[in-house]
């Protein structure tokens, strides 16, 4: 998912007629993992829907390959699937309360690294050298604070670690939360929820600045999660 908004490029002419939406791409995934026949569903036209299919057309020009769906039945072999991938475009710097991605106009870059990252709500008070640590420490309580693991996970004293990445907005808010390298299946969905929660306590960061200015930057860490 990442791949697909890092690569796909507001259009000018939409971002002067201030047009938003979803441009929805079908798409098959071969059984060696290629992507082939991609195609624009839902256009929400102003060239939404040629942007949003570039990223496809991307992975096909750089023979990117994805881990094919395979079946169990008569043993495992890999599958042709076919996907149905919505592409959000948003002027806005509000991310919806799910913190599910968009493509931004280039003035809405999202950087990985800032003169002064985001702090986590409250570790903006402390002195300047102990704000990072308290941001981290507050943030990984948070989450863990907030998970409510499934009843099977709980039973197999489950216990292993998770890569995840947000992005804290350049007015504070959380938005393109997804979990870069997950345990199980289940426990991942259950992070971002978690992680979502922010936005709906109305939980602000204080933003990452470069040059004195706010700007977006994406924050990825490990999250160690033990029920042993």
């Amino acid at each position: 998912m990442q791949y697909v908004y890092c690569n796909a490029d507001y259009p000018p002419q939409a971002v002067a007629a201030k047009v938003e939406g979803i441009a929805v791409i079908s798409f098959k995934v071969e059984v060696d993992g290629r992507i082939n026949d991609p195609k624009l569903l839902r256009d929400p036209g102003y060239g939404l829907g040629k942007a949003a299919l570039a990223p496809f057309q991307k992975m096909i020009n750089d023979d990117l390959r994805w881990e094919p769906a395979r079946t169990y039945y008569g043993g495992e072999k890999p599958v042709k699937v076919q996907f149905n991938f919505p592409v959000r475009f948003s002027l806005s710097p509000t991310p919806l309360e799910d913190g599910r991605p968009a493509v931004r106009p280039p003035a809405e870059r999202i950087y990985l690294i800032a003169d002064e990252m985001p702090i986590f709500p409250g570790c903006d008070k402390f002195p300047a050298s102990e704000r990072k640590q308290c941001s981290d420490q507050a943030l990984i309580k948070f989450i863990l604070g907030e998970l409510i693991i499934p009843e099977v996970i709980r039973q197999n004293c489950f216990s292993g670690s998770t890569v995840v990445s947000f992005v804290v907005n350049k007015v504070g808010h959380i938005e393109q939360a997804e979990i870069l390298r997950g345990p199980i299946a289940g426990l991942g969905n259950e992070v971002i929820r978690a992680i979502g929660l922010m936005n709906k306590r109305q939980m602000v960061w204080a933003p990452g600045r470069n040059g004195g200015k706010a700007v977006n930057v994406r924050l990825t860490f490990p999250l160690h999660i033990n029920l042993k």
